[in-house]
């Protein structure tokens, strides 16, 4: 092998510059070829991300999914989670210290209600407990946070409440899956919380609509602390349907910034746009806007990027012919003259799609997850999207240009009267089961992880014509990628502990670089395939 070649594999395996990520869209499938619908992503601290879904089994129908992935997108784990009924993951959370706790929609395929299960997990995906609410119907879970302290926090609604329709449920579970309290908020004829954020000042910030007895949708926020006595609940009124999906804390504009949804801000014409509302942390109104066109815009996710910078997504019916495009905006919150939306990335158009997910990773990558033909559930396929830069584009996305905004002024109504709530359980039994998942690269390229462990792969020989044999010094199992000199993987093994033979027989003759992934990190090595 000449001098250059030892080089350039030298720069590949070991420079942190040449292994940074690059963007790209992928979609998964199970083994047995049922596509992998996502519904929620976190970045992890460490590096890579986990994505909550759901699959189709052979042997049990529709599954909860929890998968973890790399930084690069390539699956290290993914478990599915049955109970012998229908079940989806709609939401994960990160718990400190290592683990994750996953909501749970479950059909009752006896009574056709839904059960909403809470299941923590260990690092690998394992059961450490479930909870699960009764499969009435009188209790919807929207979405869930775990604090630091481990408590996890439940949003939804409950027709549990002397209102016709419903009110606003919340509670809380300790580290154990014990309840420590159940609430309910009416402000209205009809209240949901539709996300619940952990905010800086250890109080919890939900969000929501509310009905009043017109049949008028507002859209609303309430801050709880963290035993569940409210702090202030507030209203905001647009006159018809306006609905507040997900908020996130803004400490330069010294508030919240909230987003979803406004019918009464496109008077004359009967569409949705896509809704901002920012607001001090008293939740007193502050600014608004919104953008969009002819058809229906709806804002799904928000994220604080940097001081008053803001990445939005959902998606958006502009274009004439109908079709959704997924969205990202990249906003700036001015108390003083409302809010700016700009940078406006897209999809192609060429088939519905919507933005579902937002995280950043650890390294400020964007992480998106994509539902295309959400309407058809044959050809329905989700993506997680990463992209290097808020204002870059990715694989078939091009920039569309800068919305102008419109400015509008809402009056916040304060009021609400919260309820304590016994909450009656189901006991429900799931089983944890492995996944195997194939990897789909829809376009763009990924490089070598950049995770780190100075400690080489431990093989022998090198060279080698046919087969080596890699030591696996770490008690769980860890995943093999062989990388040409391309940057592409040509061979994926899993890797159990000690040692064990691999085969390099369909390999060309040439130079490969060898990434040992496992629960401590990465590891690299370089190996020389040689002729016999």
């Amino acid at each position: 092998m000449n001098k250059i070649i030892r080089t350039l594999l030298f720069l590949i395996a070991f420079s942190p510059a040449l292994r940074a990520q690059t963007s790209w869209k992928k979609s998964y499938t199970s083994g047995n070829g049922e596509k992998i619908k996502i519904a929620d992503i976190k970045s992890l601290p460490n590096g890579g991300f986990v994505i909550a879904g759901e699959v189709t089994t052979s042997a049990s129908g529709t599954n909860a999914v929890l998968m973890r992935c790399d930084a690069d997108g390539h699956a290290l784990w993914a478990k599915y989670y049955d109970s012998g009924e229908f079940e989806r993951a709609f939401k994960v959370s990160l718990f400190p210290g290592g683990g994750y706790v996953l909501a749970i929609s479950q059909l009752d395929t006896v009574n056709f209600t839904d059960n909403n299960i809470v299941i923590r997990t260990d690092t690998s995906g394992g059961i450490i407990w479930t909870y699960g609410f009764t499969g009435n119907g009188l209790y919807n879970l929207n979405d869930i946070e775990v604090t630091p302290g481990g408590t996890t926090i439940l949003a939804g609604n409950s027709r549990d409440c002397p209102t016709m329709f419903g009110c606003g449920f919340n509670g809380a579970l300790d580290a154990s899956g014990n309840p420590l309290w159940f609430k309910t908020l009416e402000t209205g004829f009809l209240t949901n919380f539709n996300d619940v954020l952990y905010t800086t000042s250890g109080d919890l910030l939900f969000t929501g609509s509310n009905l009043d007895m017109n049949v008028n949708e507002y859209g609303m926020a309430a801050k709880f602390d963290t035993t569940g006595n409210i702090i202030w609940s507030n209203t905001f009124v647009g006159g018809s349907s306006d609905r507040l999906v997900k908020a996130t804390e803004n400490n330069d504009a010294q508030g919240y910034v909230m987003v979803g949804s406004s019918l009464s801000l496109s008077s004359p014409t009967a569409d949705y746009q896509a809704l901002l509302i920012a607001t001090n942390y008293a939740g007193q109104y502050q600014a608004g806007g919104y953008s969009g066109g002819p058809n229906d815009d709806e804002a799904k996710e928000i994220i604080t990027v940097a001081g008053t910078n803001l990445l939005m997504a959902g998606y958006s019916e502009t274009d004439t012919a109908l079709n959704f495009v997924n969205q990202g905006l990249n906003l700036v919150i001015d108390i003083s003259t409302g809010a700016t939306f700009g940078d406006i990335l897209i999809g192609t158009g060429a088939d519905p799609e919507a933005t579902t997910g937002l995280d950043l990773d650890n390294q400020g990558f964007i992480l998106t997850t994509t539902e295309r033909n959400m309407f058809d559930p044959v050809n329905r396929e989700d993506f997680i999207t990463k992209r290097t830069v808020i204002t870059g584009t990715v694989c078939d996305e091009t920039p569309a240009g800068t919305a102008a905004p419109t400015i509008v002024t809402y009056t916040d109504t304060p009021g609400g009267d919260t309820a304590s709530l016994t909450v009656t359980t189901a006991t429900t039994l799931f089983f944890a089961s492995p996944l195997s998942i194939t990897e789909n690269l829809y376009c763009g390229t990924t490089g070598i992880d950049e995770t780190e462990n100075n400690t080489p792969i431990s093989f022998y020989p090198n060279p080698a014509s046919s087969l080596i044999q890699i030591n696996n010094t770490h008690s769980s199992v860890a995943v093999l990628r062989i990388f040409n000199l391309n940057g592409a993987i040509v061979s994926t093994e899993q890797i159990n502990p000690g040692l064990q033979e691999i085969s390099l027989e369909e390999l060309p003759q040439g130079c490969y670089v060898m990434q040992l992934q496992t629960n401590n990190g990465v590891q690299y090595g370089k190996v020389i395939k040689v002729n016999p």
